[in-house]
């Protein structure tokens, strides 16, 4: 979520005062139990953030994941799920390639 800074969030810092309280209600309201459970969304968060560049946010959600005793092995396999996926884009944007040089395959290595 950003740099922490005696208990602010500098990254917030230029955000008008009202859309603070707004993103953070909407935080608030999105980080608790629900149909998920707050440490299955903490791993959604984590590979969210992984695979977004977001640095102060994984930072931040790898704190919660360990306080709510997620395993090092569930933050592994939740970074390699993020992982497949954003390889997964790179090779979905390949059918522009494909399309251009006039490439088709069937053939996904199975």
């Amino acid at each position: 979520m950003g740099i922490a800074v005696k208990n602010r969030m500098v990254s917030m810092a230029l955000i008008e005062k009202e859309a603070r309280k707004i993103y953070k209600q909407y935080y608030k309201a999105t980080h608790r139990d629900g149909a998920l459970d707050l440490k299955t969304k903490e791993l959604v968060a984590i590979s969210v953030s992984a695979v977004t560049g977001c640095q102060g946010c994984l930072k931040g959600h790898l704190k919660k994941a360990i306080h709510l005793g997620i395993t090092v092995e569930q933050i592994r396999e939740a970074i390699a799920i993020a992982t497949a996926v954003a390889a997964a884009t790179v090779i979905d944007s390949t059918d522009i390639a494909n399309q251009e040089l006039g490439l088709v395959t069937d053939d996904f290595g199975e």
